[in-house]
């Protein structure tokens, strides 16, 4: 299939395929990468055939569709064994996408996601300089260490991990 005249005529940079296309660009591309939403600015006919298929939509962005609550309740998700449903990574993807959105951008989710994405990287530096504690600890602190961060399974685990490791296990 032969490529087609493709014109931006929003505010906001639009990516069809590999090829990014500034507001009021116009690029050729291959048809089959435009969205249905994005059909109407293709100059000249565009006829849809068997051939023709959409490009996959990453799920990920599928969160985005839902309201605000629920956009900021699944960005914050853990799957069963209380890891983050989704990376630090998913959650850039999340907030550039929101920000690149043919409507309105929502303050509330891109708050939620500066938020989220803020908060985990505050637990990595804590964890972080927590390992660093642990490792100077003498074998007595690290006992009692346990009792003091009774309740939180993250830092249990932590100094449990280094008892273990000076025991040899």
């Amino acid at each position: 299939m032969k490529n087609v005249a493709f014109t931006n005529n929003t505010k906001k940079t639009i990516h069809v395929g590999s090829k990014s296309i500034r507001p009021n660009e116009t690029r050729e591309v291959d048809p089959t990468m435009i969205e249905a939403k994005h059909k109407k600015m293709v100059h000249g006919s565009f006829e849809e055939d068997e051939r023709t298929t959409q490009p996959e939509i990453n799920p990920l962005f599928e969160i985005l569709d839902g309201k605000i609550p629920f956009v900021l309740t699944s960005i914050a998700e853990k799957d069963e064994n209380g890891e983050f449903k989704y990376s630090d990574e998913d959650l850039k993807l999340l907030a550039e996408a929101e920000a690149e959105g043919n409507g309105s951008t929502r303050k509330g989710v891109m708050e939620g996601l500066a938020e989220e994405i803020l908060s985990r990287a505050t637990q990595t530096q804590e964890a972080a300089e927590l390992v660093k504690e642990l490792f100077e600890s003498s074998d007595e602190d690290l006992t009692a260490a346990l009792d003091l961060y009774a309740g939180d399974d993250g830092k249990i685990a932590l100094v449990q991990g280094e008892i273990d490791k000076r025991a040899g296990k």
